[in-house]
């Protein structure tokens, strides 16, 4: 309801702004408008992202089935009893690529017996660059531990509605979501750290 007033505000102001302004303007007032349109949808879904979401079996099984991009497939040992992080990427964007730095830093200081990190790249042709090679340059750098997959029709499914990238997802060792809702979130180490601690 918030988001729906203040997108509302919004478009007050540019629809005045275009009734003062005449003619010359009007492209600009009308992205203003698409952009207001937009980002009420986010917010929309970010209300409802994510619900209901666990580790189920099934949901293992998307992970599982899909396609690695470089090195090993996600297996059974993902599952094997800690915390599991599963991440949404895109190698275009410098927050996803600022993110995985600092995860590589983790798993080097010790995280690897804290948690176990699945990385799906998705939206690679959002803005009609899909460069396979970037991303996997970009994957090169990861740290080895992290099974890196490419997104399919039933991992976006499972995790719908995803909204932007980077967005992550924390289960705890029932396969509960305990962090996440499918908007964009930059995870930072000590962050992470915290949450992983604070699970039982």
């Amino acid at each position: 309801y918030k988001a729906w007033n203040w997108c509302l505000s919004i478009v007050e102001v540019i629809l005045e702004i275009e009734i003062n302004s005449g003619e010359k303007h009007m492209r600009i007032v009308h992205l203003f408008i698409v952009a207001a349109i937009n980002a009420f949808v986010i917010m929309a879904a970010s209300a409802t992202a994510g619900p209901g979401l666990s580790l189920s079996e099934s949901v293992k099984a998307g992970l599982i089935a899909a396609q690695p991009v470089l090195g090993k497939k996600v297996g059974q040992e993902t599952f094997d009893g800690k915390p599991v992080l599963v991440t949404f990427f895109a190698s275009w964007w410098t927050t996803c690529r600022a993110e995985f730095v600092q995860l590589r830093k983790f798993l080097n200081e010790g995280g690897t017996k804290q948690v176990n990190i699945v990385a799906v790249s998705w939206s690679e042709g959002r803005y009609g660059d899909d460069s396979p090679s970037r991303l996997r340059s970009m994957v090169r750098t990861f740290h080895p531990a992290i099974r890196v997959i490419r997104a399919n029709p039933k991992v976006e499914k499972d995790f719908s509605p995803l909204v932007y990238v980077p967005a992550s997802f924390i289960f705890d060792r029932q396969g509960k979501v305990v962090y996440g809702d499918g908007n964009r979130e930059y995870l930072g180490t000590a962050r992470l750290s915290k949450i992983l601690d604070s699970i039982k």
